[in-house]
């Protein structure tokens, strides 16, 4: 009886410059699916908090990086993951959680820990309803912006996305590599050839 559908709203980039973007919301704050997602973001947390390459704000990023020698002729670089919460795969953020145990960091969890999670995922995006113009839509593809576990879930995702691909396991487990949500920082100490390699590999990845 206390359960509302997610009403979808946009959201203005303010931030960025140029033609006026929206960013895609849909509040489940009273959905039937947000005791699960507050379930699922506790467990998750505690997982993700173990990653070294996480970072909780700008700070946090000056802050570690502050005094850590860089070789000369590095390159420092920032990457953006366009709309990555409208465009995780089902099928991918589920492989994710099944392969928890096998993430670099990760102790003390067990396997009936991950499937509980993976039960708990499925229901979460299996019922992901939001409703515009009186009209109400099944979302198919991405999590919610506005679902307590989405950040928990966009930060498992694109790890999954790096430690499982063979070229950039090596890169991103031994060099200077911060994230926060869908923005990367990183250290490359090849030259401007590899890097530029390195871009078209991560842009093919997805």
């Amino acid at each position: 009886d206390n359960v509302a559908i997610p009403i979808f709203h946009g959201l203005p980039k303010i931030h960025k410059p140029g033609t006026l973007q929206l960013r895609p919301i849909a509040g489940a704050h009273s959905w039937i699916t947000t005791p699960h997602s507050t379930l699922a973001s506790s467990f998750l947390h505690k997982i993700t908090s173990q990653w070294k390459h996480l970072v909780r704000d700008t700070t946090e990023l000056v802050e570690e990086l502050e005094g850590k020698p860089v070789p000369p002729g590095s390159f420092l670089v920032t990457m953006d993951v366009k709309s990555l919460y409208p465009n995780m795969l089902h099928n991918e953020i589920l492989n994710s959680i099944i392969r928890l145990r096998r993430y670099s960091g990760v102790v003390n969890i067990s396997i009936d820990t991950v499937r509980y999670i993976h039960k708990i995922v499925r229901i979460i995006i299996a019922n992901a309803f939001v409703e515009f113009d009186g009209e109400i839509y099944k979302q198919i593809r991405g999590v919610p912006m506005g679902t307590n576990c989405s950040p928990e879930l966009a930060n498992l995702y694109v790890t999954y996305l790096m430690e499982f691909t063979p070229e950039l396991k090596e890169w991103v487990t031994s060099s200077i590599y911060k994230r926060f949500l869908d923005d990367i920082f990183f250290v490359w100490t090849k030259d401007l050839a590899s890097l530029r390699e390195h871009i078209r590999l991560m842009r093919r990845m997805h």
